[in-house]
């Protein structure tokens, strides 16, 4: 199963799902946390929309191709994502996007950023209550097997519910993708475009759940659909790093 983007059809349907919910944060002047950025596929989209951005990385083979990516370009700090070195409310906004798996270690993974971010937390990862997920775990059930995709895959519920209990007064949007099943996906089918679709509801394979804890800025501005920086964002350096977090079981 995929546990993450493993060829520019899939990356470029997650892009498609980050850029709204970054469109109505203020950017110009506001500091992000990219935390457990892996090799960095999403800081070059943060660094052109125009966040002061800071990427954060754990294991050390990961964050030694997103530094050799991006050069002196960002910021790529060694840290885990349960104990970061920054202080309380240093940022404006945190991405979370390599959620882990244990639930323990996911909550704390969520408080921390919540600690050092003052307005806003987004939230990216597999859903493994999608309709793709749900047809595959049936079929695996009837084998008597365990669904290949669960290490990596998440109950979006949890995390809504986690959120609303460490910040009841803050607002909660979702998003997804990805709701066909995975046959469509790629872009040789002629019904892939269905599978782009942003739906407002957990039915996708790959989610969005945001939390703000300050009124939205509905009038971006700077554009979110740039050119790309000449950062190396190629499939290949994306499964290679893909078969290094499989190695290490994250």
């Amino acid at each position: 199963m995929h546990a993450a983007p493993a060829s520019s059809c899939l990356f470029t349907r997650q892009i498609r799902l980050l850029q709204p919910f970054l469109a109505t944060w203020m950017r110009r002047g506001h500091h992000l946390l990219h935390i457990q950025c892996g090799t960095g596929q999403f800081l070059p989209l943060l660094w052109q929309a125009g966040f002061d951005v800071i990427g954060t990385e754990h294991h050390p083979p990961l964050r030694q191709i997103a530094q050799r990516r991006f050069g002196t370009h960002l910021e790529i700090t060694a840290a885990p994502p349960t104990d970061l070195p920054f202080e309380e409310g240093r940022f404006d906004y945190a991405l979370l996007s390599n959620i882990p798996k244990a639930e323990d270690e996911a909550a704390a993974c969520i408080e921390e950023a919540l600690r050092v971010s003052t307005s806003g937390l987004l939230l990216m990862f597999w859903n493994s209550w999608s309709l793709d997920a749900c047809g595959i775990r049936c079929k695996m059930l009837l084998r008597k097997k365990q669904p290949p995709y669960s290490r990596y895959y998440h109950p979006w519920w949890r995390y809504w519910l986690l959120l609303k209990k460490l910040s009841p007064e803050a607002s909660l949007s979702m998003g997804s993708i990805l709701n066909t099943p995975v046959c469509l996906w790629r872009k040789e089918f002629s019904l892939m475009h269905c599978s782009s679709h942003i739906l407002p509801l957990p039915f996708g394979a790959y989610m969005a759940l945001r939390l703000d804890r300050k009124p939205l800025f509905f009038s971006p501005s700077t554009p979110l659909y740039l050119v790309p920086p000449q950062f190396d964002a190629s499939p290949s350096s994306v499964k290679c790093a893909t078969s290094l977090r499989h190695k290490n079981n994250l």
